[in-house]
């Protein structure tokens, strides 16, 4: 079980990384509605993600609880891209953009998950 628990957060976090950049793209091209829409997909992705299995093994083998690093990228990261979606601010949405992917960039690194790559994201 713990085997196909990860096959599935490891698609689910793919899945963020493609909507990250599909928020990134269509931000650029100023279709707002559809990138808040993608970002709540990737919020959803990330967030089952880390609820199906909240505490994880780093590749050192210590464990990691993920809840707390989820809260904080909601609440910060996450909640400002948000708002400046709602806000169809491009200044705002480019530093929200910068700092959710480097929030999703540290969680990785935490655990050590070299195969979890959190894409670039394109200077426009």
């Amino acid at each position: 079980l713990g085997s196909c628990s990860g096959t599935i957060s490891r698609h689910r976090m793919k899945a963020a990384d493609r909507k990250l950049r599909d928020v990134h793209s269509l931000q650029s091209e100023g279709r707002w509605t559809e990138a808040r829409e993608r970002a709540e997909g990737m919020r959803g992705s990330v967030t089952k993600s880390v609820r199906s299995r909240p505490v994880q093994r780093s590749a050192d083998g210590t464990e990691v609880n993920l809840t707390p690093m989820l809260v904080a990228w909601e609440q910060g990261p996450w909640s400002n891209l948000s708002q400046a979606l709602a806000k169809q601010s491009t200044a705002e949405a480019t530093v929200a953009l910068a700092a959710t992917r480097q929030q999703c960039t540290s969680c990785h690194l935490v655990l050590g998950r070299k195969d979890i790559v959190v894409s670039e994201l394109p200077v426009r």
